[in-house]
């Protein structure tokens, strides 16, 4: 069952150290310091910490030095704009623990009269104490060339460590679109398919409105109109990255109360689809759903792993709120049983929904097993096979359904033979089983009622040699037949 779910937010009351870090460095960015050093306390109740080292971020600011950086805009140049505020940046990410950045530019290396398609290089490469080393490199570039962002994009993919559990981030800051015959959105997505990128996102510095959608495909698209914009811009999106975020999912019941639980959950990062989180749902000691911390730098497709399952489509995640998300999983209990005694048989029943013909679950006799509330079709897997309709499963309630139990029937032969086991349904003989033509002792398990085999000995050329015996079979009994 597929469905789109709203999600609801809560706001987190804001952090006491905040007020006074804001004057010292991005807004953003002192929140993420003051999380990273357990400075503040969240009034929601909240996840434990986890005990494992927190993936490494890395951030790479991939900057547009073409021409055009050299217009005028505000007080001074684009670059010198870019120059500032990855200066502030940089400043304010030395004192943030797990993260390393890098800096590749394009447009920089050829004249603009020369057309150079391939005109990107990495500058300052990942590694520890490096930031010095990016404002250098911003202070000495003099922008002149076009802007191949397809190209810039594709060689960044090199750019990062391989190092499955990073969250790699590429930040772009540009003033213009794709110069060359290339498609930035197919290199980003190969990035994606990759698992080398997590999530990008997309400075414009006063970009025209109708440039804005040609970004979308490759992140989030903030759009500095400004100059004064500019610090705002990129405290939103360094918000994004670096924030924590709590999520709690709120399994309901049909009263719409959070009450039901235990269902294991997959969430699956989007873009890209890959698995990020698996969590089995908890009601903590106070009985309220458990909550967890997620990565706000990605929106979710999140999987509920009842029966049948429950998807939400996207789950879009809010920096800094406390998440919520509610979904219907209302669940009763479906037991089945068998009357008499089944000696060792294993039988078993295919479930659907009613309507639909796919097997939602393959459920043992004298089990129980939780669905969704609703009613349901069982194609019980006996001989001959039990087609049942129509159970209703209730909220908090067990439904039972038994059937008699089945007997054993062996089937003696010492010679070759062809032959089959009939029954006769609305007055048509149906056939239940084919007998192994190998000399042997064939036992099987009917359900109870009249029955005919059907043989003949396989040398015997003659229709005229058929033969037919008819039985009984009776709950939980054993006979034998020698053919």
């Amino acid at each position: 069952m597929t469905g789109s779910v709203a999600g609801r937010t809560e706001t987190l009351p804001p952090l006491n150290a905040l007020t006074r870090y804001r004057s010292t460095c991005f807004a953003a960015m002192a929140l993420a310091l003051c999380l990273g050093a357990g400075s503040g306390a969240l009034a929601q109740p909240v996840a434990e910490e986890p005990a494992a080292k927190p993936a490494t971020t890395r951030i790479l600011f991939l900057v547009d030095a073409s021409r055009s950086m050299t217009d005028i805009w505000g007080t001074g140049t684009k670059m010198a704009a870019a120059r500032e505020v990855i200066s502030k940046i940089v400043d304010t990410l030395s004192q943030v623990d797990n993260l390393e950045i890098g800096l590749r530019l394009y447009g920089h290396l050829s004249y603009q009269s020369e057309y150079n398609c391939q005109d990107s290089r990495l500058e300052v490469g990942f590694r520890a104490g490096n930031h010095q080393a990016v404002k250098t490199k911003m202070a000495e570039i003099k922008p002149k060339g076009i802007t191949p962002i397809a190209f810039a994009l594709a060689q960044s993919a090199k750019d990062f460590p391989e190092e499955e559990d990073s969250r790699n981030i590429i930040i772009l800051i540009t003033d213009g679109v794709e110069s060359c015959d290339r498609d930035p959105c197919y290199e980003i997505e190969l990035l994606r398919s990759k698992n080398v990128l997590l999530r990008a996102f997309v400075i414009g510095l006063a970009m025209e409105p109708e440039t804005h959608g040609v970004f979308s495909c490759i992140g989030d698209f903030y759009n500095a109109g400004a100059r004064t914009d500019l610090d705002r811009v990129m405290e939103r999106v360094l918000q994004k990255v670096l924030s924590r975020t709590v999520l709690r999912v709120d399994l309901l019941d049909e009263a719409q109360r959070p009450l039901e639980t235990d269902l294991n959950m997959s969430f699956y990062g989007l873009p890209g689809g890959r698995l990020r989180y698996n969590f089995y749902h908890t009601l903590n000691d106070r009985g309220e759903p458990d909550t967890v911390y997620v990565d706000p730098i990605l929106d979710y497709h999140l999987v509920v792993h009842s029966i049948p399952p429950v998807s939400v489509d996207k789950v879009l995640i809010e920096s800094n709120q406390y998440n919520v998300v509610r979904i219907p999983a209302a669940q009763g209990v479906l037991r089945l049983g068998t009357l008499g005694n089944t000696f060792s048989y294993r039988l078993q029943a295919l479930v659907y929904r009613t309507g639909s013909r796919e097997t939602l679950h393959v459920q043992e006799f004298n089990t129980e097993q939780r669905y969704l509330t609703g009613k349901y079709d069982l194609e019980i897997l006996t001989l001959p096979r039990l087609v049942v309709r129509g159970i209703a499963l209730e909220q908090d309630k067990i439904t039972t359904f038994e059937i008699p139990a089945p007997g054993y029937v062996t089937f003696v032969h010492a010679h070759e033979l062809i032959g089959s086991v009939f029954t006769t349904v609305d007055g048509e003989r149906e056939e239940v089983y084919q007998l192994n033509p190998l000399p042997r002792n064939e036992t099987i398990a009917l359900q109870p009622g009249w029955y005919e085999v059907v043989y003949r000995a396989k040398q015997n050329r003659s229709m005229r040699s058929t033969q037919t015996r008819e039985f009984e079979v009776k709950p939980g009994t054993t006979s034998s037949l020698k053919l």
